[in-house]
């Protein structure tokens, strides 16, 4: 589990995680605040509209659920994308250099989880699980 290619993937993986921390949080957020999009209703869509009159007449714990929701289908989507990439056996290259399919010995999509969970990468003598 060395190389130019495995640091390119945990890169990868790593940057997967950061964008479901950041924009997955975006709708979770405006949930919570309660407000969808705070344009006038005049210049807004209708539909996001429509979301802005339900997020006013939820309770905050109702909007945190929403919230929490929001948050679980982004990353829901992220890992169902990288479960198509291996069930299409794509093979990602990022300047030449061909990531590994499975460098941990774990398809992509359980390596995103690990480290949604905060675990650490396998340091080539342990895996996911620790010492």
């Amino acid at each position: 589990m060395t190389g130019d290619g495995f640091e390119r993937y945990k890169a990868y993986i790593d940057a997967l995680v950061e964008h479901c921390e950041r924009q997955g949080s975006i709708g979770a957020r405006k949930a919570i605040k309660g407000v969808w999009n705070q344009n006038p209703d005049s210049i807004i869509p209708e539909e996001q509209q429509r979301v802005n009159t339900l997020l006013s007449e939820l309770s905050p714990d109702q909007r945190a659920v929403l919230a929490e929701m929001l948050r679980s289908e982004f990353v829901g989507g992220v890992f169902m994308s990288l479960v198509v990439l291996r069930d299409g056996e794509y093979q990602l290259t990022q300047d030449g250099v061909e990531l590994p399919l499975t460098p941990t010995g774990y398809e992509s999509f359980e390596d995103f989880t690990c480290r949604r969970l905060g675990l650490d990468w396998p340091d080539g003598e342990h895996d996911w699980s620790g010492p």
